[in-house]
This record gives C-alpha cells, sequence and structure tokens, in this order.
C-alpha cells in the first residue's frame, strides 16, 4: 500500500508471495480484492485473511467491488487458449451466487 502521494510503501499481508495486479478497495475500505495467478484473491486492508476467493482453469482478471457497498464483485474471465472470448462474471460473496455476461 502506498499513501496519497505515492510514498512510503508498505507490504500488507504475507500469504501471498509474488506479484499481483488490479487490486480494488471496497467502499467502505476494509478489504481489498486482487487478482492473483490468474485467480481472484481477497484481504482485509490490514492485511489479514488473505484468500483465494474464485478459482477457475481460466486466467481471472481486473476483479472490482461494486460501489453499493454489497458484498459483490465483478471480473473478467478469458479462456487460457483465447485471448479475445470472454465472460464478464458478477459474484455476490456473501450468498455465493454468480452471474455470467458473455462478450461476443
Amino acid at each position: 500500500m502506498l499513501d496519497a502521494n505515492l510514498d512510503n510503501p508498505v507490504r500488507i499481508g504475507n500469504e501471498v508471495r509474488g506479484p499481483v495486479g488490479n487490486p480494488d478497495v471496497n467502499p467502505d475500505g476494509t478489504a481489498i480484492v486482487f487478482q492473483f495467478n490468474q485467480q481472484i484473491w481477497g484481504v482485509n486492508i490490514d492485511g489479514s485473511s488473505a484468500r483465494e476467493l474464485v478459482t477457475s482453469g481460466t486466467r481471472l482478471r481486473f476483479p472490482i467491488w461494486a460501489s453499493d457497498g454489497s458484498l459483490t464483485i465483478s471480473y473478467l474471465a478469458t479462456p487460457l487458449d483465447d485471448k479475445y472470448l470472454g465472460i464478464i462474471f458478477v459474484l455476490d460473496l456473501e450468498i455465493g451466487r454468480e452471474y455470467s455476461l458473455v462478450l461476443d
């Protein structure tokens, strides 16, 4: 994490080692979703409880929190063998229900 001036980097959590991408902080500032090893992960803002939220045989990327403050994320899934076919998924983490939108 960095402050608003992009100074003073602070590592949060120790469970994930390696490059992570596309982090997004939830609207209430308590958790972060991010991509790691082509899967979707989450962690509390203090670095505790890092966990894989979504795993798949496809590349999972660009996770974002819903702006309404719910426990809902959306992300893009692309097959390993096709860079152009993509499916956007919306996942309600509270009830575990997932919806998809196929992009042609």
